[in-house]
């Protein structure tokens, strides 16, 4: 068991090393709780007090900032000012990134012990016209939300169509693993609606997400599979570099174990390239947003980024957003959100919003991916039938459809009427004998919801 002296020692060799003085006063605070007492030690360090004469700079910044959250938690927010003031105020701070997120904590713990309940007015107007616009994007959003949970159900019911057909006919229903390379009707329909969701940013991530998929089937040496998928993925977007390079390696016919070795490369490699695409991103717009934040005729600017810099991060692949650095960067962009908006009456409220977009999107492309495997087995429904609609096959749908049209006539099964559309489309053979009574049917529905 490692002593608690020693786990003190580790924590500081990874930031500043500091002196045995720092350390002790740190470890009172932590694991004693002793707050009384040593934030008036930490008080005499920063301000180069006796015994603490000798400590070096980066060990009184940090202490003033240790001295200011004790201080906070005795309730002594004036002596909790006078170290945060210390340190903002700080003449030749040291030129580091970390340095500046040091500064943003403690201007937000400044705002928070802010005696008087006044805001700036100009802030609070920005806050409230972002926090106006990421609401609205939500609205939209949940408008096309709901045309993609209707789509699914639609594909949900092709699928069940399908798979009572394949159980019906048996040995007859013959695998075609490639049917999707000559079919993309239902796929084309999914990407069109897909497509209205925030700016074919949805058909881009789908893509992605395809063709990773596609990468790791290949890596499994699942060829077929490997092919629906990169075929799905064209479909969603003309020009993905993944989905372009897996192609060509097929087309080439190169020997599977050599194709495993270079999906399982590719696949790597395109992670680690979103990472780094992602980090620059967000070190922009982190950059862009410190730069205007106390420039009070560009909060607004300030704002954009950082509502920008979260609906980013919104749409990133989970093993992307996982990476240590780019959670860093939500941390400090996070931090900084939260010292520009603190104090303001929709400060909560743009937080909250920020944080119900992102699970929207989350929610969009869940429902967008299960759609999308639906559509693929739709797919291969769609061309078997296309290529065997012989009489067993337009037997077996006539018998399927007579029970659901009579489900339909006795209940009014909406579930029943629907199946049966499908069918008729599927087999146009059936539209001669049963069309009429179907169309009656729906014209009775249609009534009966009016």
């Amino acid at each position: 068991m490692v002593s608690p002296q020693i786990f003190t020692l580790t924590v500081f060799t990874a930031v500043a090393a500091p002196s045995d003085g720092a350390t002790s006063l740190w470890y009172r605070e932590v694991f004693l709780g002793d707050f009384t007492t040593v934030s008036d030690d930490y008080k005499k360090l920063y301000l180069g007090r006796a015994p603490f004469e000798k400590t070096r700079e980066s060990e009184k910044r940090w202490a003033a900032l240790r001295a200011g959250i004790c201080f906070e938690r005795q309730q002594k927010d004036d002596d909790a000012r006078l170290a945060y003031d210390w340190l903002s105020t700080e003449t030749h701070p040291p030129p580091l990134e970390r340095w500046q997120v040091h500064h943003d904590r403690v201007q937000l713990r400044i705002q928070n012990l802010k005696s008087s309940g006044a805001e700036d007015p100009v802030l609070a107007d920005r806050v409230e016209q972002r926090t106006g616009q990421v609401l609205a994007t939500i609205a939209r959003g949940e408008r096309m939300l709901q045309q993609l949970h209707d789509l699914a159900d639609w594909h949900a019911i092709r699928r069940r169509v399908g798979s009572e057909l394949q159980r019906r006919l048996g040995e007859e229903w013959q695998s075609t693993g490639d049917s999707v390379e000559r079919s993309s009707r239902s796929l084309e329909e999914v990407a069109n609606t897909v497509a209205g969701f925030s700016e074919q940013r949805t058909s881009a991530v789908l893509a992605n997400v395809l063709s990773l998929m596609a990468g790791r089937s290949l890596a499994a040496q699942a060829v077929a599979q490997a092919r629906i998928e990169l075929r799905a993925a064209h479909v969603f977007a003309k020009d993905v570099p993944l989905a372009r390079d897996l192609t060509a390696y097929l087309d080439i016919g190169l020997d599977y174990r050599v194709l495993k070795h270079i999906a399982e490369n590719r696949v790597r490699s395109e992670i680690l390239r979103q990472v780094g695409e992602l980090q620059s991103e967000l070190r922009e717009l982190i950059y862009g947003s410190r730069s205007v934040i106390h420039q009070r005729p560009r909060l607004d600017l300030a704002l954009s980024y950082l509502v920008d810099l979260f609906e980013t991060l919104s749409w990133a692949l989970p093993e992307v957003r996982r990476d240590p650095e780019i959670v860093e960067l939500e941390r400090e962009a996070t931090f900084l959100g939260a010292a520009l908006t603190v104090g303001t009456q929709y400060g909560n409220a743009l937080r909250t919003a920020l944080a119900e977009r992102e699970a929207q999107v989350q929610r969009a492309m869940a429902t967008a991916a299960d759609l999308t495997q639906t559509a693929i087995v739709n797919e291969g429904v769609l061309a078997r039938l296309g290529q065997e609609a012989s009489p067993r096959v337009v037997a077996a749908g006539q018998d399927l459809l007579d029970g659901l049209l009579a489900e339909a006539t006795e209940t009014g099964a909406d579930e029943a009427l629907r199946q049966a559309r499908v069918l008729v489309d599927w087999l146009p053979e059936l539209e001669e004998s049963r069309g009429l009574e179907l169309r009656r049917l729906e014209r009775r529905r249609h009534r009966n919801r009016r």
